[in-house]
């Protein structure tokens, strides 16, 4: 169900997209921004937030947490693949210092809503590695602590070039091109743990087999909510 809902709104954003150029840009932005966040919201809906405890706060964190995610990523996307080969060193400071704005604040939100989700699946964290998804949540944390890294350090070299000025110089933007995708690769590592993450029942789970007397495996998600 949450796969053919996917369908059905992608279906819908790509029609705002490409056939509907009579609406106002405002109205379109908007669309696409609430249909992106309810597709975000088919993922939430068929994993762990609507079937582990507190499924009340966690279905909104986890849109709030991968909206930061899908948003920190795409910006990379956007300002490394894009705005570094079609504009000049001129107008591509603003952009820099705005993708930086954009990173900074999708990390906060990231780390309370991941917080606040490890809390939910995770329980104690002597329970950490109980289960595979919190063997898979450390790996993760590991790679997105490399990602933060990787782009504090080469962000601020490539800040250090700009001196008073404040304008990306023409031989700093291959190395924020490279600096970019680099970032981009660790973020694509990330997602593909998330991914097993989400087919891993959490430790919470199997605390509540235990509690249920070693439930089937099959119930244990009924069971924990």
């Amino acid at each position: 169900m949450a796969m053919a809902v996917r369908f059905l709104l992608a279906g819908g954003l790509w029609l705002l997209i490409f056939h509907t150029d009579a609406v106002d840009d405002g109205v379109r932005r908007s669309a696409l921004a609430l249909g992106g966040l309810a597709i975000l919201g088919t993922w939430a809906w068929a994993g762990h937030s609507a079937t582990q405890r507190w499924p009340e706060i966690g279905f909104p964190i986890d849109v709030a947490h991968h909206a930061a995610a899908a948003l920190w990523i795409a910006a990379l996307v956007i300002v490394g693949l894009i705005a570094t080969t079609q504009l000049d060193a001129t107008q591509l400071n603003p952009v820099v210092n705005r993708l930086s704005r954009t990173a900074r604040n999708s990390v906060a939100l990231i780390v309370v809503t991941g917080l606040v989700q490890s809390i939910r699946l995770v329980g104690n964290p002597t329970q950490l590695f109980d289960a595979d998804h919190g063997k898979y949540l450390a790996i993760k944390l590991l790679a997105v602590g490399a990602m933060l890294v990787f782009a504090s350090v080469n962000r601020r070299r490539i800040q250090s070039g700009l001196g008073h000025t404040e304008v990306v110089s023409s031989a700093n933007v291959a190395q924020l091109r490279r600096t970019i995708i680099g970032e981009f690769a660790i973020g694509l590592v990330v997602i593909g743990i998330t991914s097993a993450m989400v087919v891993s029942p959490p430790a919470t789970t199997n605390a509540a087999g235990r509690a249920a007397g070693d439930l089937p495996p099959h119930a244990l998600f009924h069971y924990a909510v």
